[in-house]
């Protein structure tokens, strides 16, 4: 009896290491990621590839150089907007020049001058309806 009981042990233990096993695999040779995702934080054209492919490169590594004049540009049209807002801050808190002033009030003359005479004339055109003088289409 104990002979039939090592004769299956052994049959079974040569049994699973004849490498019939499917859950196992046992090759060897080298792994080639054909495909990496790279990306960078901002979007342009692309001036000069640093790393040839297939380069061993680490995280933070320069791979390429970017065209950074419409960045320049972007950053040079922020600042002239905020300095545009700057220096219209700084003529609301520190008030108007006189010249300002004087230009203002000019331009408020002319308009009441424009308000008085059209004024008039629309006086003036009611009476030559009324006097049926003028057509209502010359009226309106």
């Amino acid at each position: 009896m104990k002979r039939i009981i090592v004769i299956l042990l052994v049959s079974l233990f040569l049994y699973n290491c004849n490498g019939n096993n499917k859950n196992v695999i046992n090759e060897s040779g080298t792994i080639e990621a054909t495909e990496v995702v790279i990306s960078s934080q901002v979007a342009g054209k692309v001036l000069n590839i640093l790393e040839d492919e297939g380069a061993k490169v680490n995280a933070g590594d320069t791979i390429l150089v970017i065209d950074k004049e419409s960045l320049e540009l972007q950053h040079k049209q922020a600042v002239a907007v905020r300095d545009m807002a700057k220096a219209q801050y700084d003529l609301l808190v520190k008030g108007a020049r006189k010249e300002d002033i004087a230009q203002a009030e000019e331009g408020l003359k002319q308009a009441e001058a424009n308000f008085n005479l059209a004024k008039i004339n629309k006086e003036r055109m009611e009476n030559l309806f009324k006097g049926q003088a003028i057509t209502k289409n010359q009226y309106d």
